[in-house]
């Protein structure tokens, strides 16, 4: 089963002092179907648990000017092209992932509309956190 992730990411404050792990990930030939650049890393294969950060840099972003996101086909995880563009080798991406816990969790949008509910940041006016 596919799972696309138009989601956001919500990362509590203590997501830099909890396990996290950090990667670059480069496109290739031979990682790259259609519009997806899929992820070979131990942590990632097989996790569909994962909360994955993808970001680079003004080269990557002038050579493939298409809004990314990241979708788990069952064993690997892979970043495309949310228009659909033809992804293309050459692109580097900077990973940062950790799985599901009291500190990050994954919240889809439904029809545009999003209501963030978590322990952490519900009435607490003073909570921070990450969107992504």
């Amino acid at each position: 089963m596919n799972r696309f992730a138009f989601f956001i990411i919500l990362i509590l404050q203590n997501w830099y002092a909890s396990a996290q792990q950090k990667m670059q990930h480069i496109s290739t030939a031979s990682n790259i179907s259609n519009n997806s650049t899929f992820i070979n890393a131990e942590g990632l294969n097989n996790n569909p648990n994962a909360i994955i950060i993808v970001e680079y840099d003004a080269a990557t972003a002038k050579a493939n000017p298409h809004a990314v996101g990241v979708w788990y086909n069952g064993s690997q995880w892979a970043i495309f092209n949310q228009d659909r563009a033809a992804m293309i080798a050459g692109l580097t991406f900077n990973l940062t992932w950790k799985n599901t816990d009291a500190n990050a969790y994954a919240h889809k949008v439904v029809n545009g509309i999003t209501t963030l509910d978590h322990p952490s940041i519900n009435n607490n006016p003073s909570a921070s956190f990450y969107a992504s």
